[in-house]
């Protein structure tokens, strides 16, 4: 990507940023539901 991509698209720059930023939340979300399984687990 060249600056002027970023320049002239900032709306799609921040549309991706914004599709990262869901896939990083799904992806803690699924992660501390592990976790919780696990703790469970051990409490057996």
């Amino acid at each position: 990507m060249q600056l002027s991509d970023i320049i002239l698209k900032p709306k799609a720059l921040l549309n991706d940023v914004e599709e990262f930023n869901v896939d990083v939340k799904t992806w803690i979300s699924e992660f501390d539901e592990y976790i919780s399984l696990i703790d469970a687990k051990n409490e057996l």
